[in-house]
């Protein structure tokens, strides 16, 4: 995984998805094994821009679960996988329906290591579309604490900047301000271009 995760990082997806085909090659693999390593191949295949072909992955990696006892934990894994896959592709109920789902599945979510913190930012996306602002709020103040217990701080500008746009919607412009302006702080902190552009966008879409 780490080797995988290395590869993904540095944008090097045909390596990544070179390791696990020739782990999966391997003889002897225990059902645990096979259904990890092609949740990772469908992870991969996500990352490198194809989420719908990701979800084909994903839906056959969901139909070996049942070869697997106490196989919540994974079935979570992939319901959060598939649900930011829908979310990649915009198809925002199939991303909501697959994040509930994975959080009804195995509320811990334990093999994720930023717990649920992804399903909380589509699901207040959600109800942000729906115009429920204020449960919007919740979730993403959810995906906080989440981020922070797994000590992942530098994924909270992309929570900032959904905070910061909820509040602009209910009118309340100093603190849309106030958000953004952390999640710039925070993309400077950690160094994140990608992170700070998005910031950049949001401040200027407000």
């Amino acid at each position: 995984e780490k080797k995988i995760s290395g590869y993904a990082y540095s944008h090097q997806y045909d390596s990544a998805q070179a390791l696990v085909l020739h782990y999966l090659e391997k003889k002897n693999l225990s059902a645990t094994e096979k259904v990890y390593c092609s949740y990772l191949f469908g992870d991969i295949v996500k990352s490198s821009g194809k989420p719908r072909d990701a979800i084909k992955i994903l839906l056959g990696c969901k139909n070996c679960l049942d070869t697997i006892s106490g196989n919540a934990k994974y079935e979570s894994l992939v319901y959060g996988k598939m649900a930011e896959c829908y979310f990649d592709i915009m198809e925002y109920d199939n991303a909501k329906k697959y994040a509930q789902l994975s959080f009804q599945t195995n509320p811990d979510s334990s093999l994720d290591k930023s717990g649920h913190a992804v399903n909380y930012m589509i699901l207040g996306y959600s109800e942000y579309l729906e115009k429920k602002f204020s449960s919007s709020l919740n979730y993403y103040n959810r995906s906080i604490k989440e981020y922070l217990t797994s000590g992942k701080q530098c994924e909270l500008p992309l929570c900032y900047m959904k905070i910061a746009k909820a509040y602009n919607s209910m009118g309340n412009e100093k603190l849309a301000e106030e958000n953004i302006n952390k999640a710039i702080r925070l993309s400077d902190s950690c160094k994140i271009d990608s992170y700070r552009l998005l910031s950049m966008r949001t401040l200027y879409d407000i």
